[in-house]
Order: structure tokens, then sequence, then C-alpha cells
């Protein structure tokens, strides 16, 4: 599709700002400067832009976050989870957007379309469930409830996504470092997260 990625962008700006259900399809092509009738010999439905969009910003998020993971699988683990941490934070600032929709958009998609995109979200959820529970295992955290820790932290980033402003002291990188040390730091004090 020619100007595709500028429609998914357009989209993406609609469906965060305006919510899926108000934001129209004639209104993204308005955005773009396309006729509305060329949309569907791309995307048949607004549940086919949503599934694009997931393709886009959540998928290559899981592909970095695991390749993250891959090339410090030896280092202490410790390190390894502060580095996916740090990484979920940022990239979630970063891509807020879709954050913020993918957060959102589960009640809007059809039955196949959402068991995608939470076997997605499950495999990410495991990535850091997984970090927190080596962390645990060898003694440089004390024991945990691992889900609950990995509920907490999901919860804990989403609510700075929604938080965050471009025009606030810290920058993306910086809040992301200290979010993580503050939360890393609770676990490792003993914090009862149970």
């Amino acid at each position: 599709m020619p100007r595709r990625e500028e429609f998914l962008d357009a989209a993406l700006l609609r469906f965060s700002t305006h919510g899926f259900a108000a934001a129209s399809t004639r209104d993204i092509c308005a955005d773009v400067g396309i006729a509305h009738s060329a949309i569907y010999n791309y995307f048949p439905t607004k549940g086919a832009i949503l599934r694009a969009l997931e393709e886009r910003e959540l998928k290559p998020f899981l592909a970095r976050a695991e390749e993250l993971l891959a090339a410090h699988r030896d280092s202490p683990p410790l390190e390894k989870l502060e580095r996916l941490l740090n990484f979920t934070i940022g990239v979630a600032i970063e891509r807020r957007a879709g954050w913020t929709l993918f957060q959102d958009m589960l009640r809007h998609l059809n039955k196949e379309d959402w068991q995608v995109f939470v076997d997605h979200r499950t495999r990410y959820e495991s990535l850091v469930r997984t970090a927190i529970a080596e962390a645990i295992s060898r003694g440089v955290l004390p024991p945990q409830e691992v889900g609950l820790v990995t509920f907490y932290f999901f919860g804990m980033v989403d609510g700075i996504v929604r938080w965050y402003k471009p025009s606030g002291k810290l920058k993306p990188d910086e809040l992301a470092r200290n979010t993580t040390r503050f939360f890393i730091a609770a676990l490792a004090a003993g914090v009862s997260l149970q």
C-alpha cells in the first residue's frame, strides 16, 4: 500500500487519542489525504488496522527484548533483569501511543486477532517473569511472588507511560533508568510484594 506507514501512523494517533470505537476510518483517511474507499483494499476492517499496528509496534518490541536477553544470557541475573526492565520502560515511553493503545484494545479485536495479541503479550510477560525468577533462585533477590511482582511491574510501566510528558524534567532514558533502579531496589530490600 502506498503510504501505508503514514496511514498506520495516523491510525495509531487517532486510536490512541480518541479511542478505537470513536475513531473512524474516514477520519484517518482524511488525515492522510487518501480516498476512503481505497483503504478497504488493504484493511477490510478497523480490526485489520489494529492487527497491522500490533504487528508493527508490539512484535518488534518483543523481538528486541528477546535479542537483548540472548545477547546477555551469561550476564549476572540482576544485570540481565535491570537491562530488560530498563529496555521495557524506555521503549514503552518512546512508543507510548502504541503502548497505551495495546493496553486498551483487547475488547475490540476478533477472537483470532485477540489470541495473537495475548500470545505476544504473554511471551513478553514471561521474559520478565523468568528474569525475576532467575534472580530470586540465584539468591540475589529475596523470595517474592513472581507473578505478582511481574503484574506490579507492568502496572507501573502503564502508569508511567500515561503520566509521562515530553516537556517534563526527565528524558525517557533517565526516567527508565531511575524507575528500573527504584523497582529493583524495592525488590532487593525485601519489600514484600506478596
